[in-house]
């Protein structure tokens, strides 16, 4: 059913081609609310101006559809289903912007576009890829329970107040990296995995790196983490700290990526260079002394990197797990515990004895500031001291990861 308020009859707006119930065919409109309902609209639309509340209720637009540059008053779509591409290239929406449950089964183009009022896309469905580039949210911004099937990305977008993704849907990946956050962001109960991204290293020598995040919505995997970081950030900054651990999780795995990434780099490109230009340019060997002095250096750093970060995982799971912490120091305690006592014996299973190992002991021994007598044996070593102390380094900090797990519930 179309319901049209205070025509005026001797003024023509826009030609709209409309199939549905009581209409059909051209028709011609002019009002301050122009509002259809419930109708099917099967020919491409165009505006050249839209002088009135424009809503369209419970409609099907099975052709494309082209906003103009400037609206001036509200915009309704609630309830409607674009089946093609809709083009928002370049339009100002100058009052408030309702997309309420509406479904784009098409291409939706957000460049420069600006919304000067309120945007709310409340539950809306996003089929296919979106990035809003360029495009200024200049008033309250809501994407609430909206669902994006692919990637969106937000490349040089302004959030001048408020973005609301409140129980949001991203069902592929998500990159706030290249956002403008002038106003805040709120997220709270997101539905977001530690999705795939583009797993490259890119440099400023590296051109398709601006193809990616404004032209064929794939993510980099450096945009995905510093996405991750983003979100994590705004729920610190509003101490929801459980649900900032995972992202906390999803930013170090990502990192940890990065860097064997970076070494598979440097390994395939940097060693071969500096093979070939040490073959055919022999003169110049101290400049490739200094490449592999460089070389060696950086290797060493990311594996340490790499190192540290398998360490934080066995001991506590990147500060989120305080069973694994409790486990791995008992392990770790019970090993040097086992291989101080075989050491007086000189390492000889034959004359070791698993009667010598007790739990009185072993209690006493995870403690990192046990006296050195408390062992059962008397012929100790240079190894039962180096065993010892080393031990004590291993346990002072499983204890520690343990403490550092049990932080996550601070200000809950």
């Amino acid at each position: 059913m179309t319901n049209v308020r205070e025509v005026i009859s001797d003024q023509t707006m826009f030609d709209l081609n409309v199939q549905g119930n009581d209409i059909s065919g051209t028709k011609h409109y002019s009002c301050r609310d122009y509002i259809i309902d419930n109708c099917i609209i099967s020919s491409e639309i165009q505006f050249t101006k839209v002088p009135y509340n424009l809503i369209f209720t419970n409609c099907v637009f099975t052709e494309k559809f082209v906003f103009p540059k400037i609206i001036a008053n509200t915009v309704d779509f609630t309830n409607s289903v674009f089946e093609k591409d809709v083009d928002i290239t370049e339009v100002t929406f100058e009052k408030k912007v309702y997309f309420n449950n509406v479904t784009f089964l098409g291409k939706v183009l957000f460049n420069n576009t600006k919304f000067n009022a309120l945007a709310d896309f409340w539950h809306t469905t996003f089929e296919e890829k979106v990035i809003f580039y360029k495009t200024d949210f200049n008033g309250t911004t809501v994407f609430s329970a909206a669902t994006f099937k692919d990637n969106v990305l937000f490349t040089y977008s302004l959030f001048s107040k408020v973005g609301i993704f409140n129980s949001t849907d991203f069902e592929k990946g998500v990159d706030f990296s290249q956002s403008i956050i002038s106003g805040t962001l709120n997220f709270f109960n997101i539905k977001l995995e530690n999705f795939t991204a583009i797993n490259r290293i890119f440099t400023k020598d590296t051109f398709d790196y601006d193809n990616f995040i404004t032209q064929s919505g794939d993510i980099p995997i450096i945009n995905k983490r510093e996405t991750f970081r983003i979100i994590k950030s705004v729920l610190i900054s509003n101490n929801n700290h459980v649900e900032a651990q995972k992202f906390q999780m999803f930013e170090i795995d990502t990192l940890h990526k990065e860097l064997k990434l970076k070494r598979k780099e440097l390994l395939n490109i940097k060693a071969i260079k500096l093979l070939n230009n040490t073959l055919f340019l022999i003169k110049k060997w101290i400049f490739y002394l200094k490449s592999s002095i460089k070389f060696v250096t950086d290797l060493f750093f990311i594996n340490t990197e790499l190192f540290l970060l398998f360490l934080n995982k066995i001991s506590n799971k990147h500060g989120s797990s305080w069973s694994r912490g409790v486990f791995f120091t008992g392990l770790i305690a019970f090993i040097f515990y086992f291989f101080v006592e075989l050491s007086y014996h000189g390492f000889c299973f034959e004359k070791f004895s698993f009667q010598s190992l007790n739990v009185k002991t072993f209690l006493m021994f995870i403690n990192p500031f046990h006296d050195f007598d408390i062992l059962s044996v008397k012929n100790s070593t240079k190894i039962t001291y180096i065993l010892d102390y080393t031990g004590r380094i291993f346990i002072s900090y499983g204890i520690y990861q343990t403490v550092q797990a049990f932080r996550k519930y601070k200000n809950k």
